[in-house]
Protein backbone atom coordinates (compact mmCIF):
# COMPACT_ATOMS: atom_id res chain seq x y z
CA UNK A 1 0.00 0.00 0.00
CA UNK A 2 1.48 3.28 -1.07
CA UNK A 3 -1.00 5.60 0.59
CA UNK A 4 -2.31 5.18 4.13
CA UNK A 5 -5.97 5.09 3.10
CA UNK A 6 -8.20 3.45 5.72
CA UNK A 7 -10.64 2.26 3.03
CA UNK A 8 -7.87 0.46 1.11
CA UNK A 9 -6.48 -0.96 4.34
CA UNK A 10 -9.90 -2.26 5.40
CA UNK A 11 -10.39 -3.86 1.96
CA UNK A 12 -7.00 -5.57 2.12
CA UNK A 13 -7.65 -6.92 5.63
CA UNK A 14 -11.13 -8.06 4.54
CA UNK A 15 -9.50 -9.96 1.68
CA UNK A 16 -6.61 -11.57 3.57
CA UNK A 17 -8.08 -12.40 6.99
CA UNK A 18 -10.70 -14.92 5.78
CA UNK A 19 -7.96 -16.76 3.85
CA UNK A 20 -5.83 -17.05 6.98
CA UNK A 21 -8.80 -18.27 9.00
CA UNK A 22 -9.71 -20.77 6.27
CA UNK A 23 -6.09 -22.08 6.19
CA UNK A 24 -6.24 -22.67 9.90
CA UNK A 25 -9.64 -24.36 9.97
CA UNK A 26 -9.18 -26.45 6.83
CA UNK A 27 -5.60 -27.61 7.21
CA UNK A 28 -4.82 -27.38 10.92
CA UNK A 29 -8.01 -27.82 12.95
CA UNK A 30 -8.74 -31.48 12.31
CA UNK A 31 -10.22 -31.85 15.81
CA UNK A 32 -13.33 -29.98 14.64
CA UNK A 33 -13.69 -32.15 11.56
CA UNK A 34 -12.98 -35.37 13.45
CA UNK A 35 -15.53 -34.51 16.13
CA UNK A 36 -18.09 -33.30 13.54
CA UNK A 37 -18.38 -29.93 15.29
CA UNK A 38 -19.03 -26.70 13.48
CA UNK A 39 -17.27 -23.54 14.69
CA UNK A 40 -20.33 -22.29 16.60
CA UNK A 41 -20.59 -25.56 18.52
CA UNK A 42 -16.90 -25.40 19.30
CA UNK A 43 -17.25 -21.82 20.60
CA UNK A 44 -19.94 -23.07 22.98
CA UNK A 45 -17.73 -25.88 24.28
CA UNK A 46 -14.72 -23.58 24.56
CA UNK A 47 -16.76 -20.97 26.44
CA UNK A 48 -18.07 -23.52 28.94
CA UNK A 49 -14.58 -24.99 29.44
CA UNK A 50 -13.21 -21.51 30.09
CA UNK A 51 -16.01 -20.20 32.33
CA UNK A 52 -17.44 -23.40 33.83
CA UNK A 53 -21.09 -24.22 34.33
CA UNK A 54 -23.24 -21.65 32.49
CA UNK A 55 -26.90 -20.84 32.12
CA UNK A 56 -28.36 -21.12 28.65
CA UNK A 57 -29.10 -17.39 28.73
CA UNK A 58 -25.43 -16.63 29.55
CA UNK A 59 -24.27 -18.72 26.60
CA UNK A 60 -26.75 -16.98 24.31
CA UNK A 61 -25.46 -13.61 25.49
CA UNK A 62 -21.81 -14.59 25.05
CA UNK A 63 -22.40 -15.77 21.48
CA UNK A 64 -24.91 -12.99 20.75
CA UNK A 65 -27.60 -15.39 19.59
CA UNK A 66 -31.19 -15.93 20.65
CA UNK A 67 -32.17 -18.36 23.39
CA UNK A 68 -33.94 -20.67 20.88
CA UNK A 69 -30.79 -20.71 18.70
CA UNK A 70 -28.49 -21.59 21.61
CA UNK A 71 -30.97 -24.24 22.73
CA UNK A 72 -30.81 -25.93 19.31
CA UNK A 73 -26.99 -25.82 19.31
CA UNK A 74 -26.75 -27.20 22.85
CA UNK A 75 -29.30 -29.91 21.99
CA UNK A 76 -27.00 -31.10 19.19
CA UNK A 77 -24.00 -31.06 21.55
CA UNK A 78 -26.06 -33.02 24.09
CA UNK A 79 -26.92 -35.68 21.49
CA UNK A 80 -23.19 -35.88 20.63
CA UNK A 81 -22.50 -36.35 24.36
CA UNK A 82 -20.30 -33.23 24.46
CA UNK A 83 -22.37 -31.45 27.13
CA UNK A 84 -24.74 -32.25 29.97
CA UNK A 85 -27.70 -30.25 31.19
CA UNK A 86 -27.87 -29.45 34.89
CA UNK A 87 -31.29 -28.44 36.20
CA UNK A 88 -31.55 -26.00 39.10
CA UNK A 89 -32.89 -27.77 42.19
CA UNK A 90 -35.07 -24.82 43.19
CA UNK A 91 -36.24 -23.72 39.75
CA UNK A 92 -36.25 -26.38 37.02
CA UNK A 93 -36.78 -23.70 34.38
CA UNK A 94 -33.14 -22.70 34.95
CA UNK A 95 -30.88 -24.96 32.93
CA UNK A 96 -27.13 -24.85 33.14
CA UNK A 97 -24.76 -26.56 30.76
CA UNK A 98 -21.46 -28.25 31.52
CA UNK A 99 -18.94 -29.94 29.28
CA UNK A 100 -18.54 -33.70 29.48
CA UNK A 101 -15.20 -35.50 29.52
CA UNK A 102 -15.68 -36.18 25.80
CA UNK A 103 -16.26 -32.46 25.15
CA UNK A 104 -13.21 -31.51 27.23
CA UNK A 105 -11.05 -33.89 25.19
CA UNK A 106 -12.21 -32.32 21.91
CA UNK A 107 -11.44 -28.84 23.21
CA UNK A 108 -8.02 -29.95 24.50
CA UNK A 109 -7.09 -31.50 21.14
CA UNK A 110 -8.24 -28.39 19.26
CA UNK A 111 -6.30 -26.11 21.60
CA UNK A 112 -3.17 -28.21 21.06
CA UNK A 113 -3.67 -28.02 17.28
CA UNK A 114 -4.23 -24.26 17.48
CA UNK A 115 -1.03 -23.82 19.49
CA UNK A 116 0.94 -25.90 16.98
CA UNK A 117 -0.45 -23.83 14.10
CA UNK A 118 0.61 -20.63 15.86
CA UNK A 119 4.07 -22.06 16.44
CA UNK A 120 4.27 -23.03 12.77
CA UNK A 121 3.35 -19.51 11.68
CA UNK A 122 5.20 -17.43 14.26
CA UNK A 123 8.41 -19.46 14.09
CA UNK A 124 8.80 -17.97 10.60
CA UNK A 125 8.68 -14.41 11.97
CA UNK A 126 11.16 -12.32 13.86
CA UNK A 127 10.76 -11.78 17.59
CA UNK A 128 9.96 -8.14 16.87
CA UNK A 129 7.21 -9.04 14.41
CA UNK A 130 5.74 -11.47 16.95
CA UNK A 131 5.76 -8.79 19.67
CA UNK A 132 4.19 -6.26 17.29
CA UNK A 133 1.50 -8.72 16.25
CA UNK A 134 0.67 -9.57 19.86
CA UNK A 135 0.52 -5.89 20.80
CA UNK A 136 -1.80 -5.13 17.88
CA UNK A 137 -4.07 -8.14 18.41
CA UNK A 138 -4.41 -7.21 22.10
CA UNK A 139 -5.33 -3.67 21.05
CA UNK A 140 -7.95 -5.03 18.64
CA UNK A 141 -9.33 -7.23 21.41
CA UNK A 142 -9.56 -4.25 23.76
CA UNK A 143 -11.47 -2.25 21.16
CA UNK A 144 -13.88 -5.07 20.34
CA UNK A 145 -14.32 -5.92 24.02
CA UNK A 146 -15.46 -2.33 24.70
CA UNK A 147 -18.08 -2.66 21.96
CA UNK A 148 -19.51 -5.80 23.59
CA UNK A 149 -20.32 -3.99 26.82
Amino acid sequence: MKKENIEDYAQEIASVLPKVIKWFHVSRATALVDSQLNPAQFFILDSICEKGLQKMSELAGDLQVSLPAITRMVDKLYVMKMVERVYDKEDRRIIRVKVTVKGEKVVAVFQKQRKQAFIEIFSQMSARDRRDYLRIIKKIYAITNKEER
